[in-house]
């Protein structure tokens, strides 16, 4: 996935997700609005067929931003490659 950087500071990063949808827009929305480090999670999609959706993500005073971004996809990553397996074993 290619990703545009819009907005960055200390604890606040705008990323357009090129070429993306509502789907992974609002699953990385809900993965990050889990974790008690994140204060602000959302995202926005200008037009629906022309725009890619924007992600907002601002973390709470104190935290690293990228840090905690990277161990929170880090972690999903990796409760994906356990359902994948999950399910290759049913198989």
């Amino acid at each position: 996935m290619d990703l545009d950087i819009l907005e960055e500071n200390e604890r606040e990063i705008k990323v357009s997700l090129i070429g993306q949808d509502h789907t992974i827009a609002n699953l990385m929305k809900s993965i990050f609005l889990q974790d008690n480090r994140v204060e602000i999670a959302s995202y926005n999609i200008d037009h629906p067929t022309l725009s890619d959706p924007i992600l907002h993500v601002k973390v709470n005073e104190g935290e690293d931003l990228r840090e905690t971004m990277n161990e929170i996809l880090d972690q999903t990553i990796e409760e994906f490659r356990d359902l994948e397996e999950q399910f290759s074993e049913t198989a």
